[in-house]
């Protein structure tokens, strides 16, 4: 590998010869001056460390480096990407090696380790034995990448790059970037370094300073599983990058930042950990937090800082370490934070979890006011004679900053550029869970509602509305919503919880994937605003339920003359095929497709499991809403205008219902 010295005279005014080093003669400069040589063989003739520097009179080390410090080049689809790797000697003949990924900001340097301003890492490799990979980001000025989408319009793919700079699109979606960070990934779990040394594939890290911090959690959503756990130093995703919780599994995340930043001002920095903590669904009584100012210094270096440390519903956590007087700069003792963070997590750290949002209602509820706020980015309007009151979370969208330039950290910013608390499901089907205590006075009792973001706060789109009503006779009953609803399209969504008495709370919120299967049954009954007299005006679908014996992994819906089959379509995608009659006398079975009554579906967005009445299916394009009662047992669709009429000329829609054995419409 590489040995590098860095060398100074001890006098200026001295005129020193030359000196030996790595079987060369170098100069001696006035200032700091680096030499490097490089060991093509393993060496065993070598003393650490012995300098003979003849008559030059005194010369100062400030530096010696021993270890793997290369600069390398992969290409991904394509493209030639570079990046700058440093395997310390303390690694030799390890085995299960962990690695960090530190990634620069946007900046003309790029990832020379020697230069960048990425979080730097040398001392903790050495001493822990640690690979350091140092990836460099795209030129503002490359050419050949594909443009993207950005609030429904196309931009090209360097939008909120400068010029001849170095940087990374951090939109929280696949693209060049990613693919070059886990391409690196992938290789570096191939390689052998010193012959033997191999890495932890289950112990890679990530972090990165300014726009490297945004380009770290907009990997976090899109390499979501790749790495163990993630950093920033001053930098989240803002204007041209919002960010994007809508992953796989919650982040383990360490923010730091300095509370005078001038560029990524702290000021939106409380809605993106807000953001973070209900993704991962962490406890907000029980963090440990040093309330009062505690110092650090490093290298001569002194900040007051505070810290929270927030634990997950799977364990995976969230800290935030804020520095005072700290500007836009990596703090000097920020690798460390960000080594003993990482160090003891690895990928299969975190227990498996359905969850997908979840609030800690009691704490929240705890810290309202008696006046209208906004507590951990809950809008709160108090009941009143003549209105509900509502707590709602994510009915936001970007807010324009009237100051030119501005970009979060100006004196007076008055938008939020492109930062606000909001929830991002992808589509697919999920559980709302909710608990509420209901006073018997309260007729509206609690209401939870899952809405589509609208272009203004009030055209959002009603995807599920929930109301739990206290008919016990007690003074106060404790309830719950458990109820499936269906996400039709990627995107963001907000929820509102609505009461008519003060006394009422919801005590606890959740948003998890379909299989999520608790102990609790609904109480809730629907409570979606439905268009006047849709009762009489033949769009309601109804199903009757029979008892049948349908196999756990729906082999067959009725034994005589009805049956699915799987297998594979063309792209290799799973699909259920229904086929037959439908076994009860006045229903009708609309999933004609060109006039063959048989048609595809992905078992993935059409078999759904009920808490009620177990597994059914339903693809109803038109639908208004869906609905199931517990207490009266039945399932029923109200669908809009059209819909019936569509699905018996065309054959293009499909209507089903197919619930403990069977097949049925009725409308």
């Amino acid at each position: 590998g590489n040995i590098k010295v860095l060398l100074q005279k001890n006098n200026p005014d001295e005129s020193y010869p030359q000196i030996a080093f790595g079987g060369k003669s170098i100069p001696i400069a006035d200032t700091w001056s680096h030499y490097e040589y490089e060991l093509t063989t393993d060496r065993d003739d070598y003393q650490v460390i012995k300098i003979n520097f003849g008559n030059c009179g005194e010369v100062l080390i400030d530096d010696i480096e021993f270890g793997v410090k290369t600069y390398n080049v992969i290409n991904v689809e394509g493209k030639d990407r570079r990046y700058w790797l440093y395997v310390p000697a303390s690694v030799a003949g390890k085995k299960n090696v962990p690695v960090i990924f530190s990634l620069h900001g946007r900046q003309d340097k790029g990832a020379d380790p020697d230069k960048t301003d990425a979080p730097k890492f040398k001392d903790i490799a050495d001493t822990k034995g640690v690979i350091i990979v140092y990836p460099q980001g795209r030129n503002g000025n490359d050419q050949g990448y594909p443009n993207r989408t950005e609030n429904g319009e196309v931009v090209a793919w360097n939008s909120g790059y400068a010029g001849n700079n170095y940087g990374w699109e951090a939109t929280g979606q696949e693209n060049a970037d990613t693919k070059f960070i886990q391409a690196l990934v992938d290789e570096l779990k191939k390689n052998n370094f010193y012959g033997s040394t191999t890495v932890d594939p289950t112990r890679f890290y990530l972090c990165g300073f300014s726009m490297g911090g945004m380009m770290t959690y907009a990997c976090a959503k899109v390499l979501n599983g790749t790495f163990a756990a993630y950093g920033s130093c001053s930098g989240y995703p803002l204007n041209e990058f919002h960010m994007s919780l809508a992953t796989e599994n919650p982040i383990p995340f360490i923010h730091l930042h300095g509370n005078k930043d001038n560029m990524l001002g702290i000021k939106h920095l409380n809605t993106i950990i807000e953001n973070l903590l209900f993704r991962n669904g962490c406890d907000l009584s029980n963090q440990v937090s040093d309330k009062n100012w505690a110092t650090t210094n490093v290298n001569g270096e002194e900040h007051n800082f505070k810290r929270y440390d927030f634990t997950s519903v799977n364990g995976a956590p969230v800290t935030t370490v804020t520095f005072d007087e700290l500007m836009h700069n990596v703090e000097a003792s920020a690798p460390a934070y960000l080594w003993d963070f990482f160090s003891p997590k690895t990928l299969d750290s975190y227990q498996t979890t359905t969850m997908k949002w979840q609030w800690d209602m009691k704490t929240i509820n705890s810290n309202l006011s008696a006046s209208n706020g906004y507590p951990y980015g809950w809008e709160r309007v108090a009941v009143s004679e003549t209105t509900h009151g509502t707590l709602t979370y994510g009915n936001n969208r970007k807010g324009n900053c009237s100051i030119q330039g501005c970009i979060g950290a100006t004196n007076g910013c008055n938008g939020n550029h492109n930062v606000y608390n909001s929830i991002q499901l992808e589509k697919g089907t999920y559980k709302l869970h909710a608990k509420a205590n209901v006073v018997s006075s309260d007729e509206t009792g609690i209401i939870v509602g899952i809405y589509k973001v609208g272009a203004t706060e009030d055209a959002g789109t009603c995807i599920v509305r929930r109301q739990v009503k206290n008919n016990s006779g007690n003074a106060s009953d404790n309830l719950s919503i458990l109820y499936p609803f269906t996400v039709t399209e990627d995107g963001e969504y907000y929820v509102k919880i609505e009461r008519g008495n003060a006394e009422s709370s919801c005590t606890a919120l959740a948003i998890h994937t379909s299989d999520y299967n608790p102990d609790d049954e609904d109480d809730s009954e629907n409570y979606m605003a439905l268009n006047e007299g849709w009762e009489t005006d033949g769009l309601i679908v109804k199903i009757d339920f029979e008892e049948s014996n349908v196999g756990a992994n729906c082999e067959k819906i009725n034994e005589e003359t009805t049956y699915i089959k799987e297998g594979k379509d063309q792209n290799n995608n799973d699909y259920i095929h229904f086929t037959g009659t439908v076994p009860n006398e006045g229903y009708k079975l609309y999933n004609c497709h060109k006039g063959d009554n048989k048609q595809k579906w992905a078992i993935k967005d059409v078999i759904l499991h009920d808490a009620v009445f177990g597994n059914y299916f339903q693809n109803i394009p038109k639908a208004q809403f869906y609905d199931r009662s517990a207490r009266q047992n039945y399932m029923r669709a109200v669908l809009k205008d059209g819909a019936l009429s569509d699905i018996k000329k065309t054959g293009a829609a499909t209507i089903g219902f197919w619930v403990n054995g069977r097949v049925a419409v009725d409308a």
